[in-house]
This record gives C-alpha cells, sequence and structure tokens, in this order.
C-alpha cells in the first residue's frame, strides 16, 4: 500500500497522507486557469474521501518541498502527487529531490499544446514543456493525463524520445460539477425562451480557442436579422488576447451584440451558464474542454468543434458538433440550431438524459491508481 497512515507526528493516526504540490496553484495570486482549477477541486475532493492532504511548496533556496515552515525529508514513502507544469530551470534540484524520493511519484498530464502550437503559446510554456514532458517519462512512476487525446500524445512523445523505461499511465475523467452546484432539473419545453439568443464563450482569450471563428459566424448571422447576443467569459492572455478584445469590440462597433465578461468571479460565470441558450466551444487545441462538461452540468446545451479530447465527451449528450477544418462549418451549424426552436430545444433536453462525470468520481479514480496500481 503506498499511503502511509500518520507516518510522522504531524499524521492523524488512521489517516492516509498524500504529499500535494501546490507550489503555482495553492498561490492565491497565481491566475485562475484550467490547471489551478483542476488541481483545486482535485485536492478538495480527494481530503472528502479522507485523505490527509499536506499541501507542499517547492524551495529554490532549500532546493526541497515545504510543507509549512518544514522540509518533507528526501527518501519520504509517502506518496507524492503533482498537478503543475515546470521544468529543471525553474526549480533547481526538481529531479535530484525526484531520484531520492521513494514513495509514489504522481503526475497530471495536460496537453502538449506548446509543443504543437509554439507561435501561439506563452514562450515560457514552449521553452519549458520538452523538458516537462520529458521529465514525466524518466522521475515519475505514475502519470494521470486528463483526456485519452492528451495521453496518447504524451505515449507518442516519449516513444520519440525512445525511453528505456516508462511510468505506468492512465487517462483521468474529468468532473463536470462546476463550482460545487447541483445539477439542475430538467426544463420545461412548454414555453420556448423569446430572443434573443445569448451564446457563451468560456476560456482565456487566446488565439486556440478560436473566438475569431465565433464572432464571425454570429455576425454573419446577426447581419440576416437574428436577434443574439454573444457573451464572453475569460481573462486575457497578455502574450496574444490583444487582437482578440480588438475583434470584440470591433465587432461591437460594427452593431453586435457582444459583452466581454473580464475574469468572472464564479458567481457571474454561474449566471452566465444559466441564462445562456448555447454554448459556443470553437477551439481547436485543448487537453479535455472542460467548458464542454460543465456547460452540460449547468443544462446549457453545446455546439463544440470536432477536436479528439472534445468529441470523447460528445456521447454524453447535449453536444452538437462542427467540422473544424471547414471554415463554413460553424456558421451552418449554428444557423441549424438557432433558426430552428425545436431543434435547440431537442438538444438542451438531451443535455439531462446522461450520467455525468462528477469531480468525487474523479478523485476516486486518481486514489484507486495511486492504491491499487503497482508503481
Amino acid at each position: 500500500m503506498d499511503f502511509e497512515a500518520g507516518s510522522t507526528a504531524k499524521g492523524r493516526p488512521g489517516k492516509p497522507v498524500l504529499l500535494w504540490d501546490a507550489t503555482k496553484t495553492g498561490n492565491p495570486k497565481y491566475p485562475a486557469s484550467g490547471m489551478k482549477q483542476v488541481a483545486i477541486r482535485l485536492r478538495l475532493e480527494v481530503e472528502a474521501l479522507g485523505y490527509e492532504v499536506w499541501t507542499l511548496r517547492w524551495s529554490n533556496n532549500t532546493r526541497e518541498f515545504q510543507h509549512g515552515n518544514e522540509p518533507i525529508p528526501r527518501g519520504s514513502h509517502l506518496p507524492f502527487l503533482s498537478p503543475e507544469v515546470y521544468c529543471e530551470d525553474e526549480r533547481p534540484g526538481i529531479l535530484e529531490w525526484l531520484d531520492y524520493h521513494e514513495g509514489t511519484k504522481a503526475a497530471i498530464f495536460y496537453d502538449d499544446i506548446p509543443m504543437k502550437h509554439p507561435a501561439i503559446t506563452w514562450p515560457k510554456s514552449v521553452y519549458r514543456h520538452p523538458d516537462y514532458m520529458k521529465m514525466l517519462g524518466t522521475h515519475f512512476t505514475k502519470i494521470l493525463a486528463i483526456s485519452n487525446s492528451s495521453q496518447a500524445d504524451l505515449l507518442d512523445y516519449w516513444k520519440s524520445l525512445e525511453l528505456q523505461s516508462q511510468p505506468m499511465t492512465t487517462a483521468l475523467q474529468l468532473g463536470s460539477d462546476l463550482h460545487f452546484q447541483l445539477r439542475p432539473e430538467k426544463p420545461s419545453t412548454a414555453t420556448a425562451p423569446s430572443p434573443p439568443r445569448n451564446l457563451l464563450m468560456v476560456g482565456i482569450l487566446e488565439p486556440r480557442k478560436n473566438h475569431q471563428a465565433a464572432i464571425s459566424a454570429c455576425e454573419k448571422f446577426y447581419a440576416q436579422g437574428h436577434k443574439i447576443h454573444l457573451h464572453i467569459a475569460g481573462r486575457l492572455n497578455p502574450h496574444f488576447g490583444k487582437p482578440i478584445l480588438s475583434l470584440i469590440k470591433d465587432a461591437r462597433a460594427k452593431g453586435l451584440p457582444i459583452t466581454w465578461h473580464k475574469s468572472p468571479k464564479p458567481q457571474e460565470l454561474l449566471a452566465l451558464y444559466r441564462k445562456a441558450d448555447l454554448c459556443l466551444f470553437p477551439s481547436f487545441a485543448e487537453g479535455c474542454g472542460l467548458p464542454v462538461l460543465e456547460s452540460l452540468w449547468m443544462g446549457t446545451p453545446v455546439l463544440a468543434s470536432s477536436i479528439p479530447s472534445v468529441m470523447e465527451n460528445a456521447h454524453l449528450g447535449g453536444v452538437r458538433t462542427f467540422d473544424i477544418n471547414n471554415p463554413g462549418s460553424l456558421y451552418e451549424s449554428l444557423r441549424a440550431l438557432l433558426q430552428s426552436s425545436g431543434e435547440l430545444a431537442k438538444l438542451r433536453e438531451s443535455c439531462h438524459q446522461g450520467n455525468l462525470p462528477t469531480w468525487r468520481d474523479s478523485a476516486v479514480a486518481l486514489s484507486n491508481f495511486l492504491l491499487n496500481s503497482a508503481s
């Protein structure tokens, strides 16, 4: 058994302990991101399962992890999990610390987007990612990828490196229950909502999210006399987001009802989901596509790109996909849904037909992978 119950003076007798890397994601100043959301929600759910989670912070000065003011002894047999992304240059000494650690060394892998799309990815991410992905293969014993698609990408990269041995890997299904909300009841279909149709896009303002395609399709549809309002919710990527913000301003100046909700707080985002008639997710690169799952949980149907990671969850109901390689496919799919209230109503109804994964499910799967699989 990998977990050691009460193995130090700080451990509670009978409670299994898990070392949890919260160097970035545990910092309130670290910006909201998919990584931070996954890390925080999984940690809370693992704690709810009965584990004692020690949040750690890496110190470049001492070259070790600390829990509060106390260092984690080298060679500890306690299981360690990192949901963060980094390399040796950013954490000098981390490879040596991992070499000495005797317990399970697990990590969550998100995607290889910096490798596939370096021209539109944060420069720091592009620089670190090759060493980061190699480190996962050489210094960890278990890897949880956030989709089958991202797992396949990681395995392909390791194959290209011709690694002699590889850690055990699995795909971890992420949860859909956004901000601890109960899943809403199936809405009444007696009366269809009156225009304008509220459309919602959730995600950081950066090129891979494909805001340009969404705005273009909405402008064309609006120009034909249809009443819509496009809401865009997300923070601004400081490297690549300004041109997208200009697109939003230009579209508004030309008459399209469009609103940018900058870094909305949880309650603001929930309100946007609740009043949305349809969520748009035209992204062309994702590790999972978490907003698709969250939208379904909130009972709002989704029009999404047909990329592999999104297709993994499209079978859950409430998702209509379009061909990301066909420039006109998004507009045609949008028009087909919005011109027929019956089509949109059927798609909304199907949001409530399937069993959606929860973060508790994800925590149970993570725990089982760490506990029950051989190192």
